[in-house]
C-alpha cells in the first residue's frame, strides 16, 4: 500500500512536534529534580518540599534519596556496576537518555552479545525514540536503519559473543561514554544529561570502532559534534 504524501507529511509533522515537547517535558522534569534536591540540600525537609510543590512525599524522598529513584525500573534491569559507576547522576538523564540506554542493553541481548559496547550505544542514538541524538544523526546522514546494516555486516548477529549471556552488561568503554556524557552537560551548563550529552559522551570516548562504523555511512563524527553544537 502506498502512503498518501500529504497525509504523511502531516503525520511526520505532528510527531516532530510531539518529540519536541517530549524533549521539553525532559528537561523541565531534570531542573525540577535537582531543585528538589537543592531545597533538600539547604537544610528542607521532604515533607515540606512535598506539600509546597505538590509532589508526593514518596516520590520527593525517591529524588533526594543518593540523587536516584529507588524505584527506577531500568536502574534495577541495569544492576549496580553502572550504577556505582554513574553514581546519584543517573537521576539527571532524560527520558530520551534512558531510552539509549534501555535500547541498547536490549539490541546486544537480542543480537547474542554478552557486553554493551560504544556501537550498540550509538546504533540506540539513532532510534527515534532518543529524540535530540536521532534528529542530528538523521540529519548528518547516519539513519538507525543505515548504522544497523553496517553494524550487521561488521559484527553479524549472534557471532559477537562466544557464551552469550541472559542480560548483556556494559564494557569499560561504554560506561566511560556514559561517564563523559555527564562532563559534555556541565561543559554545555546543563542540569540534565540528554541523549545528544551521550552522543557526544561516545565520541569523545571512542577508540576507534564507533569512527569505523560512521565511516561505512560516510558521516564525520566533527559534523556531528558541530550539529550538536547546534541545538
Amino acid at each position: 500500500m502506498t502512503l498518501n504524501p500529504e497525509v504523511l507529511s502531516v503525520a511526520e509533522a505532528a510527531r516532530e512536534r510531539m518529540l519536541e515537547r517530549q524533549h521539553e517535558l525532559e528537561h523541565a522534569r531534570a531542573d525540577l529534580n535537582h531543585q528538589i534536591r537543592r531545597l533538600h540540600a539547604a537544610g528542607g525537609s521532604l515533607r515540606e518540599i512535598s506539600d509546597k510543590l505538590g509532589v508526593s512525599h514518596q516520590r520527593v524522598h525517591q529524588i533526594v534519596a543518593n540523587g536516584e529513584d529507588v524505584s527506577d525500573p531500568l536502574l534495577r534491569r541495569l544492576g549496580g556496576g553502572l550504577q556505582q559507576s554513574l553514581g546519584g547522576e543517573f537521576s539527571r538523564f532524560t527520558e530520551g537518555a534512558r531510552t539509549v540506554v534501555s535500547r541498547s542493553l536490549e539490541d546486544a541481548t537480542k543480537r547474542g552479545a554478552s557486553i554493551v559496547e560504544p556501537e550498540h550505544l550509538l546504533l540506540a542514538l539513532a532510534s527515534p525514540e532518543a529524540g535530540p541524538s536521532a534528529r542530528v544523526l538523521t540529519a548528518a546522514g547516519a539513519t538507525h536503519d543505515t548504522l544497523r546494516v553496517a553494524l550487521e555486516h561488521t559484527q553479524p548477529s549472534g557471532q559477537q559473543a562466544e557464551t552469550p549471556k541472559a542480560r548483556a552488561s556494559f564494557s569499560t568503554e561504554s560506561k566511560k561514554a556514559l561517564e563523559l556524557s555527564l562532563q559534555e552537560a556541565l561543559h554545555r551548563g546543563d542540569n540534565y544529561i540528554g541523549s545528544q550529552h551521550l552522543l557526544l559522551g561516545v565520541l569523545r570516548g571512542d577508540r576507534g570502532r564507533v569512527q569505523a562504523l560512521l565511516d561505512t555511512v560516510d558521516v564525520p563524527p566533527d559534523a556531528i559534534r558541530d550539529a550538536v553544537d547546534a541545538l
